[in-house]
């Protein structure tokens, strides 16, 4: 009997990639299923998906150009370029279903899919949906979405709320074994900043400002400042004129112990970052990245804003004594970060996105 094949097309971000990897996850466990990633040619996440044993094919893509760039040129033919080659792969494998999980390829993919009747689901991270998956949703034939506050960009009758797809890891990890490993006191408060894959420069320099003010304060607390590639030689050498305990790293492939680790955590608002905050009950303080299409971590940080579990700082707005001001109360007593867990075990958002990769899946390798 010939075995039914999900193709899930995760191309450009990790906040794509990883919650494709979910969905895949949950449809290996189900008999007779295989899985096969698409991602874009020259994409870091090939290497990562083969690393996990996931088959991998790539075709070409790049994103739309925002304003005046010379990108203008070589999009139509990219573009092209990953229709023909998107035809041409479906045609070879035959998949049962494609599933995009946003970003620019899975233009090509869905819209191949739909001309030769493959069946399709398109997943949105976003609570403000992304361009393509608008556009692309008038050809998909299940469309789910990670929040409720998105149901309204979409067709009635296609969509519905999954949640985000998570790794079942992210809250695997004990808080004392977490310190341990980034070798952080044990008891003391600790502050997690992240600005996302790559950093984020002036979050980095206002966190280093932010702990000079505080240390004058004689507050105690640590850090675990993950700081990118680009910052981290520079932020690496500047905490060594502090004497707060801290462990930095240029990048974590390990978030789940980050987050364990954590009493509070500093962080920008891609959409996988919000449903891992909903997973790991945590309080946060958001700074969302100011030059996201339409601005859309903003919509995603007023999901955990307006439930009273996070609190948000334009990157504009974002300077030392700013950020002090907010940090301050969760260094000086635990009663604030209780108050927030306690509205954390009020929210469905946690049990919605625990959930979501075995929904996609479910929903993805059903008829529809």
């Amino acid at each position: 009997m010939s075995r039914s094949l999900a193709l899930i097309v995760a191309a450009g971000t990790g906040g794509h990639l990883y919650p494709g990897i979910a969905v895949a996850r949950a449809i290996r466990k189900k008999p007779d299923w295989d899985v096969l990633f698409v991602v874009r040619d020259g994409d870091m996440g090939k290497t990562l998906l083969e690393r996990e044993g996931w088959r991998v094919e790539s075709i070409a893509g790049q994103g739309m150009p925002r304003g005046i760039s010379w990108k203008w040129l070589t999009f139509p033919f990219r573009l092209m370029g990953g229709v023909f080659q998107s035809l041409r792969l479906l045609r070879r494998v035959r998949p049962t279903v494609v599933i995009g999980m946003g970003g620019y390829l899975s233009f090509s993919a869905i819209g191949m899919a739909r001309l030769l009747g493959i069946r399709t689901l398109i997943h949105e991270q976003n609570v403000l949906p992304g361009l393509t998956n608008r556009i692309v949703a008038r050809w998909a034939d299940s469309i789910a979405v990670s929040f409720p506050e998105s149901e309204s960009y979409f067709p009635s009758k296609k969509v519905w709320v999954s949640g985000l797809p998570l790794r079942a890891e992210i809250v695997s990890r004990d808080r004392a074994e977490a310190r341990r490993a980034f070798g952080l006191q044990p008891t003391l408060p600790t502050v997690l900043v992240f600005g996302g894959s790559l950093g984020a420069h002036k979050m980095n320099q206002v966190a280093l400002q932010t702990w000079k003010r505080l240390e004058q304060e004689r507050l105690s607390f640590q850090v675990l400042h993950i700081t990118g590639p680009n910052d981290f030689t520079e932020m690496q050498s500047a905490y060594k004129e502090l004497s707060i305990p801290v462990h930095v790293l240029a990048y974590s492939h390990d978030m789940p112990s980050a987050y364990a680790a954590a009493d509070v955590i500093v962080c920008r608002a891609g959409a996988s970052t919000i449903a891992e905050l909903c997973m790991v009950e945590k309080p946060a303080i958001l700074v969302p990245y100011p030059f996201a299409a339409e601005d859309h971590q903003l919509f995603n940080a007023e999901v955990l804003m307006k439930r009273f579990v996070a609190e948000v700082i334009l990157d504009k707005d974002l300077e030392p004594e700013v950020l002090s001001k907010r940090l301050r109360p969760y260094l000086q007593s635990e009663e604030k970060a209780h108050q927030v867990a306690a509205r954390w075990k009020n929210s469905d958002l946690r049990q919605m996105h625990a959930q979501a990769a075995s929904r996609v899946a479910e929903r993805a390798t059903q008829s529809v």
